[in-house]
Parts: structure tokens; C-alpha cells; sequence
């Protein structure tokens, strides 16, 4: 298709042109999708690589991460958080900035961070990890989206542009093959997602 489109768009015709450039973005966007659900897949089969995470140092960079994306929205960001256990990094860290550009794309002016360790029930075993919590003072989730927001490609929105509907369904991934759970809610200032992450076993 796209070798067929590249002579389209060499062609004498003015029509044919100006249709064979839609027809790249599409195929584009086509690309885009596929490599979503790729992606999806080699998610499902990830294993963490857990590692005892300095306090200072990794918070520091999850809090830099936060503040570039409410600087580039104009939102005011709190931060807090407390000691770090044995976790994967990079799987944290891919969560948090997942959570981050949906937060700042609803957020009106500002976006909440809380990092805690806690003890968590999971199917009646206490399982002790990391708790990541993050708040927005924007509209909230829908009733429908309190629902299928994990769901492979769904959105609200009509113009998706870049978003395929996969960040709280990759974040959901990623916490699951960390021993954790994600959960969705509203509270009176508007969105929250909370993600768990249970720590190695010592």
C-alpha cells in the first residue's frame, strides 16, 4: 500500500495527489495501530526486573518527569511520597508518565502525586508495595468511563489524533505483571488513578 501510495503521489494529476496524501496519513495511522497492539502483546509478557531503589535519587527523577509535564500545561503539581522498596524502575516509571499525560490533558490547574508503601489485600493475602496515586482537578471520568477506561482503544473523545485509548490499559498491564492492580475513581476534585505494585519478596 504505501509503495502504491508513493506513485499516487508522483502522478502528473493534481486530485490524485492531494488523495494520495490522506491516504498516507491513514496508512499512518494504520502503522500506529498496529504497533499499539504489538505492543499490548509484548506487555502481557513482560517480567519485572526488581531492584532496591534508592529513595532519594528515584524520586527525584519520577518528580522531574511530573514537573515537565505540568510546566508544559501550565498546572501546579504537588509531590509527596515516602520510602521506596524493591521494585522494577523503568516499570514504575512508565506507569507514572502514562498517568501523568492523561492527568494533564483533563487537568484545569492542577495535578496531585502521592507515592506510599502500604500493605494491600490481594485475594485474601496481604501483599506489602508501593502505592501511586494520582489526582487531577479536571472534569472527572464519565460513568461509562469508570467502566471500559481500561479497555483496549476506548475513548470519549471524537478526534483520538495520537491516543488509541491504550495508556490506562497498558498501566493496567504493567501493574499486573508487577504483582498489582490499577483502580479508577472520581473524587470531588475530579480523576484519580491508583496503582499498586506489589514489592519482591525478600
Amino acid at each position: 500500500l504505501k509503495g502504491h501510495n508513493q506513485m499516487l503521489q508522483e502522478s502528473d494529476q493534481l486530485h490524485i495527489r492531494a488523495t494520495a496524501l490522506v491516504m498516507e496519513r491513514q496508512l499512518t495511522r494504520l502503522e500506529r495501530y498496529v504497533d499499539s497492539m504489538s505492543q499490548l502483546q509484548q506487555l502481557e509478557d513482560y517480567v519485572p526486573c526488581y531492584r532496591p531503589i534508592p529513595l532519594e535519587k528515584s524520586s527525584a527523577l519520577w518528580q522531574q518527569s511530573a514537573i515537565l509535564y505540568c510546566q508544559h500545561q501550565q498546572i501546579t503539581l504537588q509531590w509527596q511520597s515516602t520510602a521506596i522498596i524493591t521494585l522494577d524502575s523503568e516499570l514504575v516509571t512508565q506507569v507514572l508518565e502514562n498517568l501523568l499525560s492523561n492527568a494533564a490533558r483533563y487537568a484545569r490547574k492542577k495535578i496531585t502525586v502521592t507515592l506510599q508503601n502500604s500493605w494491600q489485600a490481594n485475594n485474601k493475602q496481604a501483599l506489602w508495595g508501593l502505592i501511586l496515586v494520582v489526582t487531577d482537578d479536571g472534569p472527572g471520568f464519565s460513568q461509562e468511563s469508570l467502566q471500559k477506561a481500561t479497555v483496549p482503544y476506548y475513548t470519549e473523545q471524537k478526534q483520538h489524533g495520537q491516543h488509541f485509548g491504550l495508556g490506562l490499559t497498558i498501566c493496567q498491564c504493567l501493574c499486573h505483571c508487577h504483582g498489582g492492580w490499577l483502580h479508577i475513581s472520581n473524587t470531588e476534585q475530579g480523576a484519580q488513578v491508583t496503582a499498586f505494585f506489589a514489592a519482591e519478596k525478600q
